[in-house]
């Protein structure tokens, strides 16, 4: 009789988070657009329908999140999402060549994603360099039974930007006679998608409590 009750318990566990699950869809267009993000002129980069910065993506613990993704772009592209695991499914992971095929330009693919870690975390380009160049984004997936107890949350950003695409100053780089290591140039920061420097005042009330998320998707290792 336990073990009867344990398993009727198990199987209707199992409709309800199937019940509540959501399928998250996204319909992204991925391609060239221009921007001017910190004040020193318009340049190439990649956005998402037209814009920049991409969207905060967010779901659920048990929901399932849809990519539908055109490639506008004239050269290969894949998403891919840092730090998340993809038992069983790594042709979704994204890394072009190793555990899925890129995109072609001109065509479609879906991501069908099972949402199966709570936590922040950043989807972007994993082709060519392509985050670098502004396709890159926060993700959040929620835990339902959340231990903390907050009155509300804050989420930043942080990103490098150049004032050059990805292409050029790897080409400058690599040129005979440039000292290794050397930045070609010192990026600016980026908060939220825009220019740290006119970044509002963060006002907190006071006796709220405020989980803070902090998400450093930037392209250089050191910055």
């Amino acid at each position: 009789m336990t073990s009867c009750a344990f398993w009727l318990a198990s199987v209707l566990l199992v409709l309800l988070r199937a019940t509540s699950a959501a399928r998250i869809v996204h319909n992204w267009e991925v391609g060239a657009v221009s921007v001017d993000r910190v004040g020193a002129g318009a340049r190439y980069a990649i956005g998402v329908n037209g814009r920049l910065p991409l969207p905060l993506v967010r779901a659920t613990l048990g929901d399932e999140l849809v990519f539908n993704v055109k490639n506008a772009l004239p050269r290969l592209t894949t998403l891919h999402i840092h730090g998340y695991l993809f038992n069983g499914t790594s042709f979704y992971d994204g890394a072009d060549m190793i555990s899925s095929c890129s995109i072609a330009p001109n065509t479609t693919f879906t991501y069908e994603i099972p949402a199966i870690q709570a936590g922040t975390y950043w989807i972007h380009g994993h082709t060519n360099h392509e985050n670098a160049d502004g396709l890159r984004g926060p993700l959040i997936v929620d835990k339902p039974d959340e231990p903390f107890q907050y009155d509300d949350e804050r989420l930043f950003v942080f990103e490098d930007w150049y004032s050059e695409t990805f292409d050029k100053r790897l080409s400058r780089s690599v040129e005979p006679g440039t000292p290794s290591g050397q930045p070609a140039e010192i990026p600016r920061p980026l908060i939220n998608g825009f220019d740290a420097r006119k970044t509002k005042v963060l006002r907190l009330v006071e006796g709220k409590t405020y989980r803070i998320r902090l998400l450093n998707i930037a392209s250089t290792a050191w910055y």
